[in-house]
C-alpha cells in the first residue's frame, strides 16, 4: 500500500516574484519569497512532525485555493510551495521525486491557500501505466 499525505499551505507568491537579481551576488530569494518561505515551514511543521520523509518516487496533486477572481497563471504556484516543503524536509527529500503533479484550480477562499495531495508511488510502478487516480 502506497503511503499518502495531505497538507495544507497558505498561498504562495507567483513564481515571477521569487527571485530578484542583484550586482554582483546573482539571483537570490525576494523579501517575498523568504516570508512565504517562513510561513510554510510554520504550516509544515504544524502537520508533519516527527514523520520521516517519503523517500519514493511521488504523485502529487496541488489545489489552488486563490484569494481572489484575479486571472492567474496556473503553472505559476507550485515553485515557491516545492521549494517550501524541500526544505522543511518532512514531506519528501527533494521535489525531484514527483514523477506526476497535477493543479486543479478551485474557488476563491479566504485566507487562499493550496491543499497538496501526496502520494508515494507503489515501487515498480511504470509513469506509462498514466495516474493511480485520485
Amino acid at each position: 500500500m502506497s503511503k499518502e499525505l495531505v497538507i495544507e499551505l497558505p498561498w504562495p507568491p507567483s513564481v515571477n516574484m521569487l527571485w530578484r537579481a542583484v550586482p554582483r551576488r546573482g539571483m537570490i530569494l525576494s523579501r517575498c519569497g523568504r516570508d512565504y518561505r517562513e510561513e510554510a515551514l510554520a504550516a509544515l511543521a504544524d502537520q508533519t512532525a516527527g514523520r520521516p520523509p517519503m523517500t519514493g518516487r511521488l504523485e502529487v496533486l496541488l489545489e489552488a485555493f486563490p484569494p481572489d477572481r484575479r486571472r492567474r497563471d496556473l503553472s505559476n504556484i507550485p515553485k515557491a510551495v516545492e521549494d517550501a516543503v524541500t526544505k522543511a524536509g518532512t514531506v519528501w527529500v527533494d521535489d525531484e521525486q514527483i514523477d506526476d503533479l497535477r493543479i486543479l484550480r478551485r474557488g476563491v477562499c479566504s485566507p487562499a491557500k493550496v491543499v497538496l495531495h501526496i502520494r508515494e508511488l507503489p515501487s515498480g510502478y511504470d509513469p506509462g501505466m498514466g495516474s493511480l487516480n485520485w
